[in-house]
């Protein structure tokens, strides 16, 4: 069901962005995003070091993003080398 005021469509938000938190479901939270959102926070450079912002790009890019932040939570696949979830940032203007 899509909420048809803005009260409404705010509770949805932010009740999804919570249960996707809750569940680590990386997907549920991109499709929070717009097909061409940004997002930019500080944790970017943690997980990527080897990038030179903290902006990513692209719904695909922010679910890459949260599947690999949950991995590093989680202790899987850390590495001292390289990105924390041993993973690499996505690429293409991102």
């Amino acid at each position: 069901m899509t909420p048809n005021n803005t009260d409404e469509q705010i509770r949805h938000v932010f009740d999804e962005w919570h249960r996707a938190v809750k569940d680590q479901d990386a997907e549920g939270m991109a499709a929070l995003y717009a097909h061409d959102g940004v997002l930019e926070t500080p944790a970017v450079l943690a997980l990527w070091p080897e990038r030179e912002d903290a902006v990513v790009h692209g719904r695909d890019a922010i679910a890459q993003f949260f599947a690999q932040s949950f991995q590093a939570r989680s202790g899987e696949g850390s590495s001292r080398t390289g990105s924390a979830a041993g993973g690499t940032s996505p690429t293409g203007g991102c």
